[in-house]
């Protein structure tokens, strides 16, 4: 007697309130421009101090 093999087609359900790659992109450029910005913000006040 054969066995029917049963192939599904969709995918597995993901993690609830999981983050998507696009949310994980748009949280690293964040981080980035807020470092970013304190460097600023911390070389204007170092010019200000200085003169």
């Amino acid at each position: 007697m054969k066995t029917a093999v049963c192939k599904s087609n969709c995918r597995p359900l993901p993690y609830p309130n999981a983050a998507t790659r696009r949310e994980i992109i748009q949280k690293l450029l964040d981080s980035l421009l807020m470092a970013a910005s304190g460097l600023g913000i911390g070389a204007v006040l170092l010019l200000l101090m200085v003169l």
